[in-house]
């Protein structure tokens, strides 16, 4: 029950709450935001599939005071023309709660420019439930950041000895909290590589400031080798996703005979834009070392997620395999 209350104190939430559900219910995130308002007897609005103008406009008509989101739906709102939205009443929105996946720290901006300070970010899993939090303000004053520990929640950094790493470094980020699952079903194996003591990881590699805002800078398995080189897919991805024209971007790694990987990079543009591969790569140049800069990019009308908006990598590998056919292929 405590986290419960913890969850209704954070987020400022009461009775009179409209909330709109639009995420998938089979989720847990959207099931959980949505039966707290349930539990304080506020109101529920539906919306069966998810139409950006549409949810603005219920908003207008229900006076909705908050909703879970997925990135993607946050990107797709803010794509809806400011004369629309400027028709439309949407002042009763207090606690847009967004979460599942890694939202970008130019998107969060503009969410909390164009719609007001209602957006919070978390960080959590199924398996372990929501572990952080981060509110609009704070949100402003770190864009990257998820958030400090919420609730009971215990949050450790280790490195792949197992050894605590110290503040502003990255390693691993393993949880533990009251409500979290104690293991995988009929599935030992899993059940021992993720745990590590009490506390359990779902493969996130993490940083924590010296005031304990923690920042999730990638996936274990989506990390590229290069030349025996780490390279985080998100740092690359956070460069691209800020250059002009670019309004969604994924980087994998692509087997290379020489290397081992090269990084590969799926672009999607703005509708009109004029952005070419040597003008992304020459802004990658100013911003990255030269091992990070993609050896192959792609243009490509949509960057395939689940319903929760995770990038699907697996399908972007392959869609490189039917690409380049041989592995010495970039060209």
């Amino acid at each position: 029950m405590d986290y419960l209350f913890k969850t209704i104190s954070f987020l400022s939430l009461t009775p009179d709450d409209v909330h709109l559900i639009c995420c998938p219910l089979y989720h847990s995130a959207p099931y959980y935001f949505s039966t707290v308002n349930f539990i304080l007897g506020g109101t529920r609005v539906l919306q069966p599939r998810f139409d950006p103008l549409q949810f603005l406009e219920l908003v207008h008509q229900h006076k909705v005071t908050s909703t879970h989101l997925v990135p993607t739906m946050v990107i797709r709102l803010l794509q809806v023309p400011e004369e629309v939205t400027s028709r439309l009443d949407l002042s009763s929105l207090r606690s847009v709660i967004c979460g599942a996946a890694a939202l970008h720290p130019q998107y969060k901006l503009a969410f909390l420019d164009r719609f007001g300070d209602c957006l919070y970010e978390y960080y959590g899993s199924t398996e372990t439930g929501v572990n952080t939090f981060i509110t609009p303000k704070e949100m402003r004053e770190r864009p990257s950041s998820v958030g400090r520990a919420f609730a009971n929640n215990e949050l450790r950094i280790y490195d792949a000895e197992g050894n605590e790493v110290p503040e502003g470094e990255r390693g691993i980020l393993y949880l533990w909290n009251p409500i979290m699952m104690e293991r995988y079903y009929k599935n030992e194996k899993a059940t021992v590589e993720t745990f590590r003591g009490r506390h359990m990881t779902v493969g996130d590699v993490a940083i924590c400031d010296e005031d304990g805002y923690y920042y999730i800078v990638d996936r274990v398995k989506d990390m590229i080798i290069r030349g025996g080189v780490n390279i985080y897919p998100a740092e690359v991805e956070d460069v691209l996703n800020g250059m002009p024209g670019i309004v969604d971007a994924a980087v994998v790694g692509k087997p290379d005979p020489e290397l081992g990987e090269i990084v590969a990079a799926f672009i999607v543009l703005q509708e009109g834009a004029q952005v070419t591969k040597d003008e992304i790569k020459e802004c990658c140049a100013q911003r990255m070392e030269n091992h990070k800069i993609p050896a192959i990019i792609v243009f490509t009308h949509e960057i395939p997620r689940t319903p929760t908006g995770k990038i699907l990598k697996k399908e972007l590998r392959e869609t490189l395999k039917e690409i380049y056919p041989h592995p010495d292929s970039v060209v």
